[in-house]
């Protein structure tokens, strides 16, 4: 059986390529040639190690790959040092929609980021990784027979939003795995071990996406700030706090100041499901 969960949580990716070394001919009495066809090699491999430009992750917002596109965002919604004048002037050399569709989403992302960062400081908070989910219990996890959490939403923001997506399954937090199905029980796991780390710790999380168990380091933020930023309504759905929801509509006007508007995004058809009225509200904690 489902249960419903939101509660307030203590929640880039670069390839990196092996390094090619350089190759030497060693003659007995000579000294040591290199061999140019190794150098450029070498030199090749040297460069695959360094990670991409944000020039390069904004042409890869607009890759035909579906998945180098995520990757892009991801990382790009993972570098803290973005602001508001860096993300204008990747979106003054965007070509296509799509990459100003990724701009912009980044662009929220890091605007309640710094915000928050500047109001919330001195002593250390609680942990916070900002998620809402579901419990799932051992029944109805089949393939791995063991509860899990379901991810339903994550907040922008906070790093939940960067490292996790919606339908995730977290089959375990620091190698703990979920102690039951029970609501009250999973709420309680959660806050122990994800608020104990504190807001410059991070979480080891075992997750199944697309069916692929994904091992991922998760840095924790300010549980106080999680709490300051959103506000949970009666029907268990995060808000922002009216403070932080000007926020974002007036830096978007500024960022997309003399530029040509997006065209809107039309969602794609959703199957009917069961009038949300009919279920019970969400549950949360402050």
């Amino acid at each position: 059986m489902w249960k419903s969960s939101i509660i307030w949580v203590g929640l880039v990716a670069a390839v990196l390529m092996p390094g090619g070394a350089l190759a030497w001919a060693q003659a007995p009495s000579e000294p040591a040639e290199e061999d140019p066809a190794n150098a450029v090699e070498a030199q090749d491999h040297d460069q695959a190690q360094d990670p991409p430009t944000r020039e390069q992750l904004l042409d890869q917002l607009g890759s035909e790959s579906h998945e180098i596109r995520e990757a892009a965002t991801v990382a790009l919604l993972a570098d803290d040092t973005l602001n508001e004048q860096a993300i204008r002037e990747l979106l003054e050399q965007a070509q296509s929609p799509e990459q100003r569709h990724r701009l912009l989403r980044i662009a929220e992302h890091h605007i309640i980021r710094i915000a928050w960062q500047a109001q919330f400081q001195g002593e250390q908070s609680l942990g916070s990784i900002g998620f809402s989910y579901d419990v799932l219990a051992a029944s109805d996890n089949p393939h791995h027979r063991r509860p899990a959490l379901q991810i339903l939403n994550t907040l922008v923001g906070f790093p939940g939003y960067v490292y996790l997506r919606p339908g995730d399954l977290v089959l375990a937090l620091n190698g703990a795995v979920p102690p039951s199905g029970n609501l009250v029980v999973t709420q309680d796991w959660v806050r122990a071990i994800i608020g104990s780390r504190g807001s410059d710790g991070r979480i080891a999380m075992t997750l199944l996406r697309d069916g692929e168990v994904l091992e991922l380091d998760v840095p924790c933020g300010r549980l106080d700030a999680l709490q300051g930023v959103y506000q949970v309504s009666q029907r268990g759905v995060s808000l922002r706090t009216p403070e932080y929801e000007i926020l974002w509509p007036a830096a978007r006007r500024r960022l997309l100041a003399g530029l040509p508007e997006p065209p809107r995004l039309i969602p794609a058809p959703q199957p009917a499901q069961d009038d949300p009225a009919q279920d019970p509200p969400a549950q949360s904690e402050p």
